[in-house]
């Protein structure tokens, strides 16, 4: 698997937190002559909270609060493999009616996802979010029609948001 670090700690009160799906409990002190039905409790690192053990293959999700005239935040999965940032039609919606967009203009991108199938995406829209420290970033975001999480964060978001991949 593939860690993600934010360069800078954050805090809940940040609007940038990592999760797994679902979160352990903190270090596993669990150890069992299991059978092979059962699975051991892997090691989790202290600070980031992911495994140290290279058996994860649940998807890695943040919170994302947007500046917004009204408070407006979302799930967001982080993707490696993306290059970009990619919204659902319908967080494009919610923050237009929290005022949390910044811009938006038509474009004409083909999309390949990770399946392997082609979509395109029509609009980008611009927008801002609350990073630790009290700190905002600009993102642009190619909107589709479905997608599995209400955001996906790519490389190009990951690095303007000041997260390290390690």
């Amino acid at each position: 698997g593939v860690k993600v670090a934010n360069k800078a700690p954050s805090t809940p009160a940040s609007g940038l937190s990592t999760r797994k799906d679902d979160p352990p409990e903190g270090p596993s002190s669990k150890t069992s002559t299991s059978t092979q039905d059962e699975k051991q409790d892997p090691k989790v690192h202290p600070l980031s909270m992911l495994s140290e053990m290279d058996t994860d293959t649940d998807p890695l999700y943040t919170e994302i609060r947007f500046v917004a005239a009204k408070p407006l935040k979302c799930t967001a999965m982080i993707d490696t493999g993306a290059a970009r940032v990619y919204v659902r039609q319908s967080l494009t919606k919610s923050l237009e009616e929290a005022g949390a967009l910044a811009g938006s203009r038509q474009v004409n991108r083909r999309i390949v996802l990770a399946d392997g199938h082609e979509t395109f995406a029509t609009k980008e829209i611009a927008f801002y979010v609350e990073l630790p420290k009290g700190r905002h970033v600009c993102l642009s975001a190619l909107e589709l029609p479905t997608l599995t999480s209400e955001m996906i964060i790519g490389l190009s978001g990951l690095r303007l948001m000041d997260m390290a991949i390690c």
